[in-house]
């Protein structure tokens, strides 16, 4: 199963198709996490955008928080720290998330999530 970041999700709203279609092609549920949520909303204008952000979010489920969630974002802090890496907090959770579920991340950003201890896809 696989779990979409805020990249992804932003482009969809943007209406890449490529991208949708091959959403579309997958079998089982979609997730995303809250912290994609939250950034999703952070850069509202309009409550045009809230209505098309939360039809969006309609077609997946959301991750929820929980104490593993919260042990293994520790577990990734401190992995990366000890290897003297540093990636956004707001990153770092959703691959708390990601690895919590054991799920796949799709994600664009390579940069944040390549060789941290998740499974991810580059799309």
């Amino acid at each position: 199963m696989y779990c979409l970041d805020t990249n992804i999700v932003i482009d969809l709203l943007k209406g890449d198709r490529e991208l949708s279609l091959k959403l579309d092609s997958i079998e089982g549920r979609l997730f995303i996490s809250p912290i994609t949520i939250f950034e999703l909303f952070k850069g509202i204008i309009n409550e045009d955008e809230v209505r098309v952000i939360e039809d969006m979010l309609s077609e997946f489920s959301i991750l929820e928080f929980s104490i593993d969630v919260g042990k293994t974002f520790g577990e990734l802090f401190r992995n990366l720290k000890n290897s003297g890496r540093t990636i956004p907090e707001s990153d770092l959770m959703i691959a708390s998330f990601i690895k919590s579920h054991n799920l796949i991340f799709v994600t664009r950003d390579k940069k944040h999530f390549d060789n941290i201890g998740v499974k991810v896809e580059f799309w």
